[in-house]
């Protein structure tokens, strides 16, 4: 029994010394990494009530700026957080050794310092002091606290809305305007008129019908609102809609692209821009000729004397759009053209006549845009 015992008291002596030189247990430590910092938190954010529709007129009574604001409120949440660093330590006595080099050491450097040298030093070092043996790695954790929530109110303008303006119980052609990030867009008369025939013109000022104003979002309708109007506002857009642009309505370079999903008219609208004598953004199927010609033209089976300038590639700075809309008997052609930078209609001309006679609704639409655009420059410039 007493060389049992013997052995089991060198066992637990020699457990008890490797605790000791090897270390056992270990501890955290905190740190704050900065200052606490306020965050707010946006939990919820939903509309709280029905759009509100502004018209602001221009300068001549004969447009105006449509602005649509709808109520938001909005869910915060506000809580102070703070950030942590979280160390690990061994306990090891022979740290001891090390740390009563490095802690002086640290303390010093950090003191004259003030903090630049010598931190770390200091704070691994008079650890080990403690025989306290730092882990490598770190954790970082974030803490919050007072939480608290709060509603905020707020006026924001319609994204993504669509204006559809138009003279109910009739067949004339609604107008699409699509509002901008600010939640407006530009109305102006002459546009609206400029898309409808004169006899349908002449029957709007005659019977003074009010047109309605829809607003739109996502096909989801928010507002609707009679516009009304006078017939002398009705005659002098009809005036503006009918009398030539002057030249400084148009952009500096004169370079024209058609949108339409009719091939053939894409074709003839083509051909009548360029004998106008403006340039031309050709469309898909006229640059694939282009493309064509210029490799015939470079493929060493011309001369030089014999080449064909060709033009060269450029954007365009006005987009012609041109929609059909056909019923049983008739058909409309709309002729609609957009300067690209400004974002702005510069004429609109509409012609209406039988389904058969589709080549005298192009001549119509384009005589009539012709005069329009008189004063618009030849050629392309800049």
């Amino acid at each position: 029994m007493n060389v049992v015992d013997r052995n089991m008291s060198f066992s637990l002596i020699a457990i008890i010394g490797i605790a000791i030189l090897t270390g056992c247990g270990t501890g955290l430590t905190h740190d704050a990494i900065g200052e606490p910092r306020v965050e707010h938190i946006i939990r919820e954010h939903v509309t709280s009530g029905s759009p509100t529709l502004s018209l602001i007129p221009h300068d001549d009574e004969l447009g105006w700026t449509l602005s649509v604001t709808q109520p938001h409120t909005e869910t915060r949440v506000i809580q102070e957080a703070q950030d942590w660093e979280t160390t690990r330590y061994v306990w090891f006595p022979p740290s001891i050794v090390l740390g009563l080099i490095q802690c002086p050491i640290g303390l010093l450097f950090s003191t004259i310092t003030f903090d630049m040298l010598g931190a770390d030093a200091r704070d691994y070092g008079c650890q080990r002091l403690l025989m306290r043996e730092p882990v490598e790695g770190t954790v970082r954790t974030t803490t919050q606290r007072d939480k608290r929530e709060e509603i905020v109110e707020s006026i924001q303008p319609l994204r993504g809305g669509e204006v559809v303006f138009g003279w109910p119980h009739t067949s004339l052609p609604s107008i699409r305007i699509n509002l901008d990030q600010h939640g407006q867009a530009s109305l102006r008369l002459s546009h609206v008129l400029g898309q409808m025939s004169q006899e349908e013109m002449s029957n709007i000022i005659i019977n003074g019908d009010e047109p309605l104003l829809e607003i739109s979002q996502r096909g989801a309708l928010l507002v609707s609102q009679k516009l009304p109007m006078t017939q002398k506002q009705l005659s002098r857009a009809n005036k503006e809609a009918m009398d030539p642009l002057p030249v400084e309505r148009f952009p500096d370079r004169i370079i024209l692209t058609i949108k339409t999903p009719d091939a053939a008219l894409q074709g003839i609208l083509e051909d009548w821009v360029l004998r106008r004598g403006w340039c031309l953004a050709a469309g898909s199927a006229r640059q694939t000729q282009i493309v064509d010609e210029l490799r015939e033209q470079y493929s060493g089976r011309v001369s030089e004397a014999e080449l064909i300038p060709l033009g060269k590639w450029s954007p365009p700075s006005m987009v012609m759009e041109a929609t059909l809309h056909n019923d049983l008997h008739s058909r409309r052609l709309t002729l609609r053209v957009v300067d690209i930078d400004a974002g702005e209609t510069l004429g609109t001309a509409t012609a209406s006549g039988p389904t058969e006679e589709f080549l005298a609704l192009v001549k119509q639409a384009t005589v009539e845009m012709e005069y329009l655009f008189r004063h618009a420059p030849r050629g392309c410039r800049g």
